[in-house]
């Protein structure tokens, strides 16, 4: 995983379910977006981990999907 500290979940404020996954392990289909070779990297709060299932939306790589997942609205306090 990349040297960026994760942001807690915004919706349950847990640290210790997240997990940086890509779009074929988590949609569990080799052909979803056609990206059977480099998939696009998303990260969710994983529910087998005691999470709440929220999950960003896909970058191409994870140094991208981790600045994606942490920012947050002005007005939310860190």
């Amino acid at each position: 995983m990349s040297e960026i500290k994760l942001k807690p979940c915004p919706f349950c404020g847990k640290t210790d379910t997240l997990t940086i996954t890509n779009c074929v392990k988590l949609e569990e289909c080799k052909n979803f977006e056609g990206c059977e070779c480099d998939p696009y990297k998303t990260i969710c709060c994983d529910v087998n981990k005691g999470g709440c299932g929220a999950a960003s939306g896909y970058a191409i790589d994870e140094a991208l999907m981790i600045e994606k997942w942490n920012r947050r609205a002005e007005n939310e306090t860190d």
